[in-house]
């Protein structure tokens, strides 16, 4: 609830700009003040009525046109043209440039091409954004913080608690709890980034001088550091400041334990999402009781009419699992994909009940050992899981024996999945998701003529770089790693790991050897 009033609040905010930007310009204009004012608003009123009327239909046309081309770079250039023509149109009518490129992120955001555009202005997003921040830090002057720290320090108090009380106040009085209030007003203390685009403007237009700004950047910078902070604390404050949330919170609990009472032998579904319902109505169709726990008031209200025992819970708090019955529980399924999260249930479900089987989702096969090590009895890659039942269909299309391929099946499942685990990266494939996730992946590389490493052992060359060896390819034929002993000149090399050892292990393989005219120092263990 606490984070649907931040998300209108700050929605609000960004449409609030829109005025703020026409403006604070304006104000800077001295005895015809009045009157600079009111040719600002009433240009950037006639303006915006005709960019957002006329403004969607040019361009979903124009749009329609560029894509039919089929040129992905063309489409690319032409949102990053689009977006500075609309910032030009409005310095052209003596408006901020800030404007016109909020208002081509609108139109744009109205046609059938948005989800396309996000993704491909995404590089260029991140790049900016980066620019955006270097440039507020170069703007602070740090050899000037030991002389004005006190100045700063009295507006960071004043910032955070003037703007926290406010906040609390206002979604007090629109009948939210004061719990709701309170967590609202922390999420929303810190100063927002059009703040600083707002203090751009003001310093240009001469509404203080630079000495004042220094203080003002200062405090909203250290606001914005102190904002995780005072976020991950939120619930703690919010229940010592409120005892009607910490009535809330028991009676919450008290419901999840009544309907977790008289159950035996039930299984727990943290999540209710797609995975948990799918699981839901296999264990109805058996006659398996279940209890699910869900953070989607939406989700939690409709399935609970709809007869589903699903409760609004945190299943990542240890009051929510304790409340479940654990200790009659069958088993504990996590079905959400959310790997830290994850450890962290894993971790409260051990010490809550040792022996209680758990089941996790996880939807990177990085993550297999990781969940296991946390506690997980069995952890499904749903990647690996689909990719194992393909192949079952297809191995009985193409012959196989049903016996044989249930066999291998369960030989794959048995083995943890070992044999599917590890790819050859492709262009498709984005790099920072695979170091994010620390995806096991396949390289193939080639032993030099000249290599050092002929003749010597594989576990010399591996090393403690983490990567393992799958086959070599000698000659043509594919030996298995197993019956692998040493490393010939022209052998082709088949590894699997992270990308940063496998990047170590190739270049000790290919940078360390003999130059020409000279003996290498470097000498591969035996």
């Amino acid at each position: 609830e606490h984070g649907r009033r931040a998300f209108g609040v700050l929605l609000f905010q960004d449409l609030a700009v829109i005025p703020l930007l026409v403006v604070i310009p304006a104000l800077g204009g001295g005895e015809s003040l009045l009157n600079d004012l009111f040719f600002a608003l009433l240009k950037a009123a006639i303006l915006l009525f005709i960019l957002l009327r006329i403004g969607p239909f040019v361009m979903r046309r124009w749009f329609r046109m560029v894509a039919r081309q089929r040129s992905h770079e063309l489409f690319t250039v032409n949102v990053l043209l689009a977006s500075l023509f609309f910032a030009w149109l409005t310095h052209a009518a003596g408006l901020s440039m800030e404007l016109g490129a909020f208002v081509a992120g609108m139109l744009i955001a109205e046609t059938e091409f948005k989800v396309q555009v996000e993704d491909d202005i995404k590089p260029f997003r991140d790049l900016l954004l980066g620019l955006f921040f270097v440039t507020i830090g170069m703007k602070l002057d740090v050899r000037e913080l030991p002389a004005i720290w006190p100045e700063v320090l009295m507006l960071l108090v004043l910032i955070i608690p003037l703007k926290a009380v406010l906040i609390a106040f206002l979604v007090r009085s629109l009948k939210a709890s004061d719990g709701i209030a309170i967590r609202s007003a922390i999420w929303l203390a810190q100063a927002g980034e059009f703040g600083f685009v707002l203090l751009g403007l003001g310093l240009t237009a001469g509404y203080f001088p630079a000495s004042t700004m220094q203080v003002m950047l200062a405090a909203m910078l250290l606001s914005m550091l102190a904002a995780p902070v005072l976020i991950q604390r939120a619930d703690w404050l919010a229940m010592r400041l409120s005892p009607q949330d910490w009535m809330m919170q028991s009676v919450r609990m008290q419901q999840i334990a009544s309907k977790a009472f008289g159950r035996s032998g039930h299984v727990v579904i943290c999540g209710f999402g797609r995975s948990g319902q799918s699981l839901a109505r296999l264990l109805r169709s058996e006659s398996v009781q279940y209890l699910a726990l869900d953070t989607d008031p939406d989700r939690v209200r409709l399935a609970s009419k709809a007869g589903e025992p699903v409760v609004y819970a945190d299943s990542s708090k240890r009051e929510a699992l304790m409340s479940v019955g654990l200790q009659r529980a069958a088993a504990l399924a996590i079905t959400f994909d959310d790997t830290p999260t994850a450890v962290k249930v894993l971790h409260l479900v051990r010490q809550l009940a040792p022996k209680l089987p758990v089941l996790v989702r996880t939807a990177h096969e990085a993550d297999i050992a990781r969940l296991r090590e946390a506690g997980a009895t069995e952890v499904i890659p749903e990647i690996i899981e689909g990719s194992l039942m393909m192949g079952s269909h297809v191995m009985a299309l193409a012959g196989v024996a049903l016996p044989k391929v249930f066999r291998r099946v369960r030989e794959v499942r048995a083995d943890r999945y070992e044999m599917l685990q590890g790819y050859f990266e492709g262009a498709d494939d984005r790099a920072d998701d695979l170091i994010e996730h620390g995806s096991v992946m396949l390289r193939s590389i080639e032993v030099p003529d000249d290599s050092l490493w002929a003749g010597h052992e594989v576990s010399s060359l591996l090393g403690d770089s983490e990567a393992r060896l799958i086959a070599i390819i000698r000659q043509g034929q594919r030996i298995a790693a197993s019956d692998v002993v040493q490393i010939n000149a022209q052998d082709l090399l088949i590894l699997s790991g992270g990308s940063e050892g496998l990047q170590v292990v190739e270049d000790r393989l290919l940078e360390e050897r003999p130059k020409m005219g000279q003996q290498s120092s470097f000498k591969p263990r035996s």
